[in-house]
């Protein structure tokens, strides 16, 4: 895949979070001059948006890539993202007994 077309697709779910008033804070020309970092851009992607777009993300981004801040980021959260990280477990990571990984892997 070409630079460019990373590129764009990265910008596609920048702006699409930015719809889903995940930055609410935040002016939109604000969150689009801070840039997001690839990790913030997958955690965000994976808490606010919908099947297509993370389908997105792992044409732009390694499985493994993903998973590690899905790890990192949403897991910790417990029973706050418990049905989500299910889904992600599940549907995106191949996890049997996707229910008991989440729940071991929450703080």
């Amino acid at each position: 895949m070409e630079q460019q077309e990373i590129q764009d697709r990265k910008t596609f779910l920048t702006d699409k979070i930015i719809g889903e008033n995940a930055f609410w804070s935040y002016t939109p020309e604000s969150v689009k001059d801070i840039g997001l970092s690839d990790e913030f851009l997958i955690e965000k992607t994976l808490i606010y948006l919908d099947i297509p777009e993370i389908n997105v993300l792992f044409s732009i981004f390694p499985k493994e890539k993903i998973r590690q801040v899905w790890e990192a980021k949403l897991l910790p959260q417990g029973e706050y993202l418990f049905n989500l990280n299910k889904f992600l477990a599940w549907f995106y990571f191949d996890i049997e007994n996707d229910s008991e990984y989440v729940r071991e892997h929450a703080n």
